[in-house]
């Protein structure tokens, strides 16, 4: 890359053919493109060559606030039952103003993570968002009765209830 002209090489990685993503042994999602980073940086330094601001190079901010999500888990010796969990919450939105919150589930038992839900949602109120992120840990038929027992929640989106696209929308 050295000595080479910057938009002439984020040209070429950009149309460079990508490895599609694949699944490894363990359910985690390996994305297989490692001159991402690289085009990236050259995005960076065309910025630099025409005088503006990254986001301005590409296409100018999209909104000026980012609402931060308050993260929530199970945490050996400090939060390790539904009712600690939903303590912290509480905790959270009063001494921060916490308005969004994003917890992992599907580590314990369905029954425990319905449990978790409804004493956090009860610990935040009904005016805060909630999301849930199972990590691809549930198989189809347990994400789908999970649905349906998370659902008087209001539950704002729940991040990978399943592993792969076609469970994903099998489930759907």
């Amino acid at each position: 890359f050295v000595g080479r002209d910057t938009d002439e090489l984020r040209i070429a990685l950009g149309a460079a053919t990508r490895p599609a993503a694949v699944m490894r042994h363990d359910a985690k999602v390996v994305a297989g493109h490692p001159l991402a980073p690289v085009e990236v940086a050259l995005c960076d330094i065309a910025a630099r060559e025409a005088g503006v601001p990254l986001y301005d190079w590409l296409g100018g901010p999209q909104r000026l606030d980012i609402p931060v999500s308050e993260y929530f888990a199970y945490r050996p010796g400090v939060e390790t039952t539904p009712v600690d969990v939903a303590r912290y919450c509480a905790r959270m939105a009063e001494a921060h103003g916490a308005r969004r919150f994003e917890g992992k589930v599907a580590v314990r038992p369905l029954h425990e993570d319905v449990v978790l839900v409804e004493a956090v949602r009860a610990a935040i109120g009904p005016d805060c968002a909630l999301r849930l992120d199972a990590n691809m840990g549930w198989s189809e038929a347990t994400a789908a009765r999970a649905l349906e027992l998370l659902e008087p929640f209001a539950i704002e989106n729940l991040e990978e209830p399943v592993a792969g696209l076609d469970a994903l929308a099998r489930l759907r």
